[in-house]
């Protein structure tokens, strides 16, 4: 398969899930290509760059094409789609983020906001997380979404848009997908939970 990913932690060492989704995509034969924003933008939703403009340029990566944007995550995607490639994209994949997208913190998410960039092109996305205090290896988390994205595409080509969270472990020894609805989170709950 053909795999775009991107990410609002960064491209650079704050991206170690990207990394570690690249390399386990890559191991699977995988042709990967990231567009990722060169700083860490997280919060920044579906946020485009207007009336300035958005520079980029070539990470140096000895076996992975890769380009690091100084703007948005939605940027990174949308630049490189419409404006520095041909290619087409079996899939879309933004993370794995440092930090879980639950509830309505989706609506802020940055990496939320690059996936669904992904999906507006007709191609399958999803935004892959993992809880900040998980002790879940990133490694471990890429090579599930790997799996779990070659199952999702032998059953459906149609683009989608999947919200992926990794806890802060697992109960058994492998992960277990479940389906749920989005919902909303209870600000007030967690403030008492934290004083």
């Amino acid at each position: 398969m053909n795999i775009l990913l991107s990410n609002d932690d960064g491209i650079y060492f704050t991206g170690a899930g990207l990394w570690a989704l690249a390399t386990s995509l890559k191991n699977r034969g995988h042709a990967v290509t990231i567009a990722a924003p060169i700083n860490q933008q997280s919060g920044m939703s579906h946020a485009l760059s207007i009336r300035r403009e958005v520079e980029y340029k070539r990470f140096d990566h000895p076996e992975i094409e890769a380009w690091a944007f100084d703007g948005t995550p939605t940027d990174c995607v949308k630049i490189y789609l419409e404006g520095m490639t041909r290619k087409k994209f079996d899939a879309m994949i933004s993370g794995i983020n440092d930090g879980a997208n639950l509830a309505t913190d989706v609506l802020y998410s940055g990496t939320i906001g690059a996936a669904l960039e992904g999906f507006l092109h007709a191609i399958p996305a999803l935004a892959v997380s993992r809880d900040k205090d998980s002790t879940i290896p990133f490694e471990t988390c890429a090579a599930a979404t790997a799996d779990y994205l070659e199952k999702i595409l032998s059953i459906k080509r149609e683009p989608f848009l999947h919200n992926i969270n990794f806890p802060k472990n697992f109960r058994a020894d492998k992960p277990e997908f479940v389906s749920t609805r989005l919902g909303r989170r209870d600000n007030q709950r967690l403030h008492e939970l934290h004083r």
